[in-house]
């Protein structure tokens, strides 16, 4: 667990140090089973992206992309680059309005799989963690923290995406409320690890 909590303190380190450095504007978002289950909800999601103007987009769960929907979608917010992780399951995503180098795509050890890829010199890891268990999410951590260690020693690095875990910062959103109760009863009849 304390895997975990490392990988977590790395990630927000160099996100503010990438950003701050050459003023990037970092956005991610879990699209939610591709907008399948809500279709309307796409064109809200797009109207929204015009306000926006990222200059790196993070997308979880793109049930349904390919990697043409993708361009389509990021050359809707000015992004001329894009890249997909795999074209089924819950695929993750990046779009950029720079170059998009060094494209990776990791699938052995992790339940979505894993994307990294360089832009601007620096790294990014599109991260889907496995959504119940979080034996699980600490393995696939192990698996994100080694491959960075492969990395140059003075590479900029950023973790972005779906961690599917809690945060003591998100706390007053799910203490005394129903979130904690749901999960634990997922824990007993489906034999997950969510707490």
């Amino acid at each position: 667990m304390s895997k975990v909590f490392l990988l977590l303190f790395l990630a927000l380190i160099p996100a503010s140090s990438t950003c701050a450095a050459d003023h990037l504007r970092l956005l991610s978002y879990n699209v939610w089973y591709g907008f399948t289950k809500v279709p309307e909800r796409k064109k809200s999601f797009l109207k929204w992206m015009e306000t926006q103007n990222p200059d790196i987009v993070s997308l979880q769960e793109l049930n349904g992309y390919t990697a043409d929907k993708l361009k389509a979608d990021a050359a809707a917010w000015g992004h001329p680059h894009s890249a997909i992780l795999k074209e089924s399951g819950f695929p993750t995503g990046i779009t950029s309005r720079f170059p998009i180098e060094e494209i990776r795509r990791f699938r052995e050890g992790f339940h979505h799989g894993l994307l990294r890829a360089r832009i601007k010199g620096a790294y990014y890891y599109v991260i889907h963690l496995h959504p119940s268990n979080w034996e699980i999410r600490g393995r696939e951590a192990d698996l994100i923290l080694a491959d960075i260690a492969k990395l140059p020693k003075d590479a900029q690095v950023t973790l972005v995406g779906d961690f599917n875990t809690f945060s003591t910062n998100d706390e007053r959103h799910y203490v005394k409320t129903r979130l904690e109760p749901f999960f634990a009863a997922r824990d007993t009849k489906y034999k997950e690890k969510n707490l």
